[in-house]
């Protein structure tokens, strides 16, 4: 195959596609790029040898990917070039090889490398020339499917029938503005055969979503022509239930939510409500019976069986979980008719119960963790309903935090103090009692294990907080233990000294909050907030000398480059919430801690103390004269000292500040 020269000589033909054609030597068009199409055609084809890579000891697995990824554009410039003579002698070759599979696989590639190019010509609005080649292209497409579908019995190697199904897929608005439904649900019982070989489920489970997304509008009519009644002996929609019921026993899980994802999505254009209610409690019908059924397992038989079938249990029930949330991630947007889902949660919620009760799915990590991602989609796509039974899921959430410590607990507490934290006085209340109790936890367990040593639990505990200022900032000043919190902040960016996640979070929530950022920001809490020696200038005089030197120190080196422009907004709301505390502006404790950082700080001693003292000198005249307007400014002054602290600009750059 000599594929490392093929690659070279391709870097040619991807710059002559930039010369325009007109501007081209009349050798350089279209009867050269035909020649070139039956080479690539060729060079791109496996060996008909071929069975896996393992078994491949001749073609290099990485040169014959990255052969067929450069060809792509090569191909577009070609089809072009030939328009509907492409599709013509690719199928002229692929009918000279006499059915050999490997030429076959590689026709379709071909084809659909080009499919957005050729699906915009058969969508393309024209008389003349435009339209004949618009007619002729559909009735060639129109005629190759169907030579594919009557030939599929021919089938039999497996890279062949996942270039067909991946064929099926690429042309779905071909499909949908030309054939009818009939033929359409043939395409789809097609696509449901070969998700059985595991060469091919993952182009046909890809192709089942672009089939059911891209005919939607041939497949909804008639289905709500039918109507409600006997929906259950309903042709279509028993076809859905069936690619569902195939799905589950899919090894790949992305083709699993694949599926889910297609048949959610057209479900949810069913537009009735009781269509839409109906039809989804049908699609969910078999992943509560694979729920169901491995739960089963892991209670009555989890002590005896061997630990690798045990684990495989498990794992196939968070696979169910997973796909569970995927379904009610497409219910997200219907709120009109988010009453009529009542069904679908009802048959849904004692599924879940099981599992939230039980202790050892709790102890699973895998298991919890897409339990809590069920939980969560609900919370977000289906808050009214979901609103009663948030009591309940943050008494198992409690629980499970307790008994693991896992970081995903706090993650499921976040999205619930986004939907509900601030929905009344008394819901406000029972949040900030339940933020003061995680607080308690989380800290005893970073006091045991230390912060460096739990940086996902630090993450995902101060990506909950921020969540807290930013939707329900009420519960969060009101907790009892606010002092504590915010020294756990300061206290981890410290610990955690530059690690990308934890620092990050803890850095964006201390400047939410010292900055007052907020959505749901209420008077009472604002004036809470910005009292003169209220809780948060308390907290501030007695951590923002650690607060400061910890972003100075970051920003000298002792963190990543991605965390500087976060660290630089920590450092500008820490200055400015001073100042504007201040009686004056002038020797304030922003002044002793920003020096006194500088000072102390070993990693800047590319930086004199004439340097050092510039730097405090525009910092604080920037922002005692413009106060908020002078941010931008700000955080490009702290930029350019970390790269001078980096070794990446001179100290003298500075100079241009004070002429400023």
């Amino acid at each position: 195959h000599h594929q490392p020269v093929a690659i070279s000589v391709l870097e040619f033909w991807l710059m002559l596609q930039d010369i325009p054609t007109a501007e081209r030597h009349p050798d350089l068009t279209a009867p050269l790029f035909s020649k070139v199409l039956n080479l690539i055609a060729a060079k791109i084809a496996y060996p008909s040898r071929f069975t896996t890579w393992e078994d491949e000891l001749e073609l290099d697995s990485q040169e014959f990917s990255e052969m067929r990824s450069l060809v792509n554009d090569v191909l577009v410039s070609v089809y072009f070039l030939l328009r509907v003579n492409f599709i013509d002698q690719l199928c002229s070759v692929a009918n000279s090889a006499q059915g050999q599979w490997n030429v076959t696989e590689a026709i379709l590639f071909c084809i659909c490398a080009v499919a957005r190019e050729i699906c915009a010509r058969v969508k393309a609005k024209g008389t003349g020339d435009i339209a004949a080649d618009r007619d002729a292209t559909m009735e060639r497409l129109l005629q190759l499917v169907q030579q594919l579908l009557t030939g599929v019995a021919q089938i039999e190697h497996p890279l062949t029938l996942a270039a067909v199904a991946k064929f099926v897929g690429s042309f779905s608005p071909v499909w949908n503005d030309r054939c009818d439904l009939e033929t359409i649900l043939q395409l789809l019982q097609y696509l449901h055969k070969a998700m059985a070989v595991e060469a091919a489920a993952k182009s046909s489970t890809t192709s089942v979503k672009q089939i059911l997304n891209g005919c939607s509008s041939k497949i909804v009519p008639v289905v709500v022509l039918q109507g409600e009644e006997n929906i259950e002996t309903n042709p279509i929609i028993l076809s859905l239930v069936s690619l569902m019921q195939s799905a589950q026993l899919l090894e790949d899980q992305e083709g699993t939510r694949c599926v889910a994802e297609g048949c959610t999505r057209l479900c949810i254009r069913f537009k009735k409500p009781n269509l839409i209610r109906q039809s989804l409690c049908s699609i969910l019908a078999p992943v509560l019976q694979r729920t169901q059924h491995t739960f089963n397992l892991i209670c009555m038989q989890g002590s005896t069986l061997p630990p690798a079938e045990l684990e495989l249990a498990y794992q196939s029930l968070g696979s169910a979980l997973r796909v569970m949330k995927e379904i009610f991630r497409f219910c997200d947007g219907i709120a009109e008719t988010e009453a009529e889902l009542t069904d679908v949660l009802n048959i849904t919620w004692p599924r879940l119960n099981e599992i939230s009760n039980s202790v050892p799915c709790r102890q699973n990590v895998g298991v919890f963790t897409e339990l809590l991602g069920v939980y969560s989609q609900l919370m977000s796509s289906l808050v009214g309903l979901m609103y009663p039974h948030t009591s309940q899921i943050m008494t198992s959430v409690v629980q499970a935090f307790e008994e693991t410590y896992y970081p995903c607990a706090l993650e499921c507490v976040a999205v619930a103090a986004e939907a509900y934290g601030n929905a009344s006085a008394e819901s406000e209340k029972s949040f900030s009692q339940l933020l003061g109790h995680l607080s308690g936890i989380t800290c005893k367990r970073l006091q045991e294990t230390g912060p460096r040593n739990s940086t996902q639990l630090v993450s995902s505990f101060f990506e909950m907080t921020r969540k807290y200022m930013l939707y329900c900032p009420g519960a969060l000043v009101g907790s009892s233990e606010f002092n504590v919190i915010f020294s756990l902040a300061v206290a981890c960016l410290v610990e955690c000294a530059g690690e990308r996640e934890s620092s990050r979070a803890a850095a964006l929530f201390l400047s939410l909050l010292i900055s007052l950022k907020s959505i749901n920001l209420s008077p009472q809490t604002a004036a809470m907030l910005k009292e003169p020696g209220g809780p948060l200038d308390t907290a501030l005089a007695r951590c923002g000398e650690s607060l400061t030197k910890s972003c100075i120190r970051g920003l000298a080196g002792a963190s990543p480059q991605p965390l500087w422009p976060i660290l630089a907004d920590c450092m500008f709301a820490v200055v400015l919430r001073v100042i504007q505390s201040s009686p004056t502006s002038e020797h304030t404790m922003a002044h002793e801690w920003v020096w006194h950082s500088l000072a102390d700080e070993s990693a800047n001693e590319r930086l004199s103390d004439e340097s050092k003292q510039l730097v405090m000198n525009v910092l604080f005249g920037l922002v005692s004269t413009d106060g908020p307007k002078s941010k931008p400014m700000v955080k490009m002054l702290l930029t350019d000292f970390a790269k001078i602290c980096k070794g990446d600009m001179s100290a003298d750059s500075l100079l241009s500040y004070s002429i400023k």
